[in-house]
Protein backbone atom coordinates (compact mmCIF):
# COMPACT_ATOMS: atom_id res chain seq x y z
CA UNK A 1 0.00 0.00 0.00
CA UNK A 2 2.79 2.41 0.96
CA UNK A 3 4.59 1.54 -2.28
CA UNK A 4 1.50 2.50 -4.32
CA UNK A 5 1.15 5.79 -2.44
CA UNK A 6 4.84 6.51 -3.04
CA UNK A 7 4.46 5.88 -6.79
CA UNK A 8 1.39 8.13 -6.96
CA UNK A 9 3.26 10.92 -5.18
CA UNK A 10 6.16 10.60 -7.63
CA UNK A 11 3.79 10.79 -10.61
CA UNK A 12 2.05 13.84 -9.17
CA UNK A 13 5.41 15.48 -8.57
CA UNK A 14 6.51 14.84 -12.16
CA UNK A 15 3.22 16.24 -13.47
CA UNK A 16 3.62 19.38 -11.36
CA UNK A 17 7.17 19.85 -12.64
CA UNK A 18 5.88 19.84 -16.22
CA UNK A 19 3.26 22.54 -15.71
CA UNK A 20 3.46 26.30 -15.25
CA UNK A 21 0.86 28.53 -13.63
CA UNK A 22 0.97 31.87 -15.41
CA UNK A 23 -1.67 34.59 -15.11
CA UNK A 24 -3.96 32.04 -13.39
CA UNK A 25 -3.72 29.74 -16.43
CA UNK A 26 -1.98 26.37 -16.54
CA UNK A 27 0.52 25.70 -19.33
CA UNK A 28 2.52 22.61 -20.22
CA UNK A 29 6.26 23.22 -20.25
CA UNK A 30 8.16 22.03 -23.30
CA UNK A 31 11.77 21.72 -24.39
CA UNK A 32 11.02 21.27 -28.10
CA UNK A 33 10.40 23.87 -30.80
CA UNK A 34 6.59 23.91 -30.89
CA UNK A 35 4.60 26.00 -33.36
CA UNK A 36 1.39 27.87 -32.66
CA UNK A 37 -1.48 26.54 -34.79
CA UNK A 38 0.12 23.14 -35.39
CA UNK A 39 -1.96 19.94 -35.24
CA UNK A 40 -0.99 16.82 -33.30
CA UNK A 41 -1.78 14.51 -30.45
CA UNK A 42 -0.50 13.63 -26.99
CA UNK A 43 1.75 10.65 -26.33
CA UNK A 44 2.32 9.07 -22.94
CA UNK A 45 5.14 6.92 -21.61
CA UNK A 46 3.29 6.10 -18.39
CA UNK A 47 5.09 8.85 -16.47
CA UNK A 48 4.61 12.00 -18.51
CA UNK A 49 2.60 13.20 -21.49
CA UNK A 50 4.07 15.09 -24.43
CA UNK A 51 2.65 16.86 -27.45
CA UNK A 52 3.63 15.26 -30.76
CA UNK A 53 3.29 17.52 -33.79
CA UNK A 54 1.69 15.80 -36.79
CA UNK A 55 1.18 18.65 -39.25
CA UNK A 56 1.35 22.41 -39.75
CA UNK A 57 -1.72 23.50 -41.72
CA UNK A 58 -1.53 26.16 -44.40
CA UNK A 59 -3.06 29.35 -43.05
CA UNK A 60 -3.21 31.51 -46.17
CA UNK A 61 -5.49 34.02 -44.43
CA UNK A 62 -4.15 35.59 -41.25
CA UNK A 63 -5.55 34.37 -37.94
CA UNK A 64 -5.89 37.04 -35.26
CA UNK A 65 -3.91 36.36 -32.09
CA UNK A 66 -4.25 37.79 -28.60
CA UNK A 67 -1.05 38.86 -26.88
CA UNK A 68 0.14 39.33 -23.31
CA UNK A 69 3.56 40.54 -22.18
CA UNK A 70 4.46 38.96 -18.84
CA UNK A 71 7.52 39.38 -16.58
CA UNK A 72 9.58 36.28 -15.90
CA UNK A 73 9.38 34.56 -12.53
CA UNK A 74 11.87 32.07 -11.15
CA UNK A 75 9.63 29.19 -12.30
CA UNK A 76 9.04 30.49 -15.84
CA UNK A 77 12.73 31.36 -16.27
CA UNK A 78 13.72 27.83 -15.27
CA UNK A 79 11.40 26.44 -17.98
CA UNK A 80 12.81 28.92 -20.51
CA UNK A 81 16.43 28.05 -19.65
CA UNK A 82 15.78 24.31 -20.03
CA UNK A 83 14.01 24.86 -23.35
CA UNK A 84 16.86 27.04 -24.63
CA UNK A 85 19.55 24.45 -23.93
CA UNK A 86 17.51 21.64 -25.49
CA UNK A 87 16.84 23.78 -28.58
CA UNK A 88 20.56 24.52 -28.96
CA UNK A 89 20.30 28.14 -27.85
CA UNK A 90 22.18 29.79 -24.99
CA UNK A 91 19.78 31.59 -22.61
CA UNK A 92 19.92 35.29 -23.42
CA UNK A 93 20.06 36.36 -19.79
CA UNK A 94 20.29 35.11 -16.21
CA UNK A 95 17.40 35.48 -13.82
CA UNK A 96 18.14 37.58 -10.74
CA UNK A 97 15.27 37.64 -8.28
CA UNK A 98 16.09 41.10 -6.94
CA UNK A 99 16.26 42.69 -10.40
CA UNK A 100 13.37 45.06 -11.10
CA UNK A 101 11.81 45.18 -13.60
CA UNK A 102 12.30 41.61 -14.76
CA UNK A 103 12.82 40.54 -18.36
CA UNK A 104 9.55 39.76 -20.13
CA UNK A 105 8.15 37.05 -22.38
CA UNK A 106 5.10 36.85 -24.62
CA UNK A 107 1.95 34.74 -24.43
CA UNK A 108 0.27 34.35 -27.83
CA UNK A 109 -3.12 32.69 -28.20
CA UNK A 110 -5.50 31.93 -31.06
CA UNK A 111 -8.24 34.57 -30.81
CA UNK A 112 -10.12 33.97 -34.06
CA UNK A 113 -11.12 30.31 -33.74
CA UNK A 114 -13.68 30.58 -36.54
CA UNK A 115 -11.03 31.67 -39.06
CA UNK A 116 -8.71 28.83 -38.01
CA UNK A 117 -11.45 26.20 -38.36
CA UNK A 118 -12.66 27.50 -41.73
CA UNK A 119 -9.13 27.33 -43.15
CA UNK A 120 -8.77 23.72 -42.08
CA UNK A 121 -11.59 23.03 -44.57
CA UNK A 122 -9.63 24.57 -47.46
CA UNK A 123 -8.40 22.22 -50.19
CA UNK A 124 -4.79 23.00 -49.17
CA UNK A 125 -5.48 21.21 -45.89
CA UNK A 126 -7.52 18.28 -47.26
CA UNK A 127 -5.15 15.60 -45.94
CA UNK A 128 -5.08 17.24 -42.49
CA UNK A 129 -8.88 17.42 -42.37
CA UNK A 130 -9.04 13.73 -43.25
CA UNK A 131 -6.61 12.96 -40.42
CA UNK A 132 -8.77 14.98 -38.01
CA UNK A 133 -11.82 12.96 -39.06
CA UNK A 134 -9.98 9.78 -38.13
CA UNK A 135 -8.49 10.96 -34.84
CA UNK A 136 -10.92 12.07 -32.14
CA UNK A 137 -8.02 12.85 -29.79
CA UNK A 138 -6.43 15.36 -32.17
CA UNK A 139 -5.21 18.62 -30.64
CA UNK A 140 -4.30 22.07 -31.87
CA UNK A 141 -1.58 24.07 -30.17
CA UNK A 142 -3.73 27.06 -29.24
CA UNK A 143 -1.39 29.13 -27.05
CA UNK A 144 2.35 29.44 -26.58
CA UNK A 145 4.71 31.18 -24.17
CA UNK A 146 7.89 32.29 -25.88
CA UNK A 147 10.95 34.43 -25.44
CA UNK A 148 11.87 36.92 -28.17
CA UNK A 149 14.61 39.51 -28.29
CA UNK A 150 14.10 43.10 -27.13
CA UNK A 151 13.73 44.52 -30.64
CA UNK A 152 11.01 42.02 -31.57
CA UNK A 153 9.25 42.58 -28.24
CA UNK A 154 9.06 46.33 -28.91
CA UNK A 155 7.71 45.65 -32.40
CA UNK A 156 5.02 43.38 -30.96
CA UNK A 157 4.01 46.02 -28.43
CA UNK A 158 3.75 48.65 -31.19
CA UNK A 159 1.53 46.46 -33.36
CA UNK A 160 -2.24 46.95 -33.36
CA UNK A 161 -2.88 43.52 -34.87
CA UNK A 162 -0.85 40.30 -34.69
CA UNK A 163 -1.69 37.62 -37.25
CA UNK A 164 -0.59 34.00 -37.62
CA UNK A 165 0.13 33.17 -41.26
CA UNK A 166 1.86 30.50 -43.30
CA UNK A 167 4.70 32.08 -45.23
CA UNK A 168 6.64 29.19 -46.74
CA UNK A 169 5.86 25.49 -46.93
CA UNK A 170 4.95 24.35 -43.41
CA UNK A 171 6.44 27.49 -41.87
CA UNK A 172 4.24 29.73 -39.70
CA UNK A 173 5.16 33.33 -39.00
CA UNK A 174 3.84 36.24 -36.98
CA UNK A 175 2.77 39.25 -39.05
CA UNK A 176 2.65 42.53 -37.14
CA UNK A 177 0.38 45.30 -38.46
CA UNK A 178 -0.28 48.90 -37.48
CA UNK A 179 -2.91 51.04 -39.23
CA UNK A 180 -3.14 48.36 -41.91
CA UNK A 181 0.58 48.50 -42.67
CA UNK A 182 2.92 45.53 -42.19
CA UNK A 183 5.52 46.42 -39.56
CA UNK A 184 7.42 43.17 -39.31
CA UNK A 185 7.35 39.40 -39.83
CA UNK A 186 8.74 37.15 -37.10
CA UNK A 187 9.47 33.49 -37.76
CA UNK A 188 8.87 31.03 -34.92
CA UNK A 189 12.38 29.76 -35.62
CA UNK A 190 13.63 33.10 -34.24
CA UNK A 191 11.86 32.55 -30.92
CA UNK A 192 12.30 30.23 -27.95
CA UNK A 193 8.99 28.60 -26.93
CA UNK A 194 8.94 27.06 -23.47
CA UNK A 195 5.29 26.37 -22.62
CA UNK A 196 2.00 25.85 -24.43
CA UNK A 197 -1.70 25.04 -24.16
CA UNK A 198 -3.72 22.63 -26.28
CA UNK A 199 -7.32 22.68 -27.44
CA UNK A 200 -9.51 19.94 -28.88
CA UNK A 201 -11.85 20.02 -31.86
CA UNK A 202 -15.63 19.72 -31.92
CA UNK A 203 -17.71 18.60 -34.90
CA UNK A 204 -21.15 20.09 -35.50
CA UNK A 205 -23.61 20.69 -38.33
CA UNK A 206 -23.52 23.90 -40.32
CA UNK A 207 -26.42 25.74 -41.99
CA UNK A 208 -26.27 23.26 -44.89
CA UNK A 209 -26.69 20.31 -42.51
CA UNK A 210 -23.12 19.23 -43.15
CA UNK A 211 -20.74 18.04 -40.42
CA UNK A 212 -17.84 20.48 -40.08
CA UNK A 213 -15.30 21.59 -37.49
CA UNK A 214 -17.53 23.78 -35.35
CA UNK A 215 -15.45 24.86 -32.38
CA UNK A 216 -12.53 24.40 -30.01
CA UNK A 217 -12.68 23.49 -26.34
CA UNK A 218 -10.01 23.44 -23.68
CA UNK A 219 -8.01 20.23 -23.45
CA UNK A 220 -10.03 17.40 -21.84
CA UNK A 221 -13.24 19.48 -21.73
CA UNK A 222 -16.56 18.41 -23.29
CA UNK A 223 -18.02 19.82 -26.48
CA UNK A 224 -21.32 21.76 -26.33
CA UNK A 225 -24.62 19.96 -26.84
CA UNK A 226 -25.09 18.39 -30.29
CA UNK A 227 -21.36 18.61 -30.99
CA UNK A 228 -18.85 15.76 -30.83
CA UNK A 229 -15.09 15.29 -30.59
CA UNK A 230 -15.39 12.17 -32.71
CA UNK A 231 -16.28 12.72 -36.37
CA UNK A 232 -17.24 9.06 -36.66
CA UNK A 233 -19.65 9.40 -33.75
CA UNK A 234 -21.04 12.65 -35.14
CA UNK A 235 -21.81 11.12 -38.53
CA UNK A 236 -23.08 7.82 -37.16
CA UNK A 237 -26.84 7.32 -37.60
CA UNK A 238 -28.56 8.64 -34.48
CA UNK A 239 -30.30 5.38 -33.65
CA UNK A 240 -26.91 3.63 -33.57
CA UNK A 241 -25.13 6.10 -31.28
CA UNK A 242 -24.27 4.55 -27.93
CA UNK A 243 -24.73 7.30 -25.38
Amino acid sequence: MLKKIFIILILLSLTACNTLLIQKETYKSTQQQVVLGSIGNVTSNGISQNYLNKAIPKYSEGIILSMQVVPFTKQSYKAYAKASSRQGVTPSFKYIDSLKPQKEFVILQIADQEKLLSQLHHSDNASILQWLQQNKKAKVLSAVNLYINNKQLKQLQQAETVLLETQDYKSNVLKLYKKGRLLQSISFAETTPFAYKLAEFCWGKNSKNKWVLSGLVKNNKSCPSQQFKSYKKATKPKELIDY
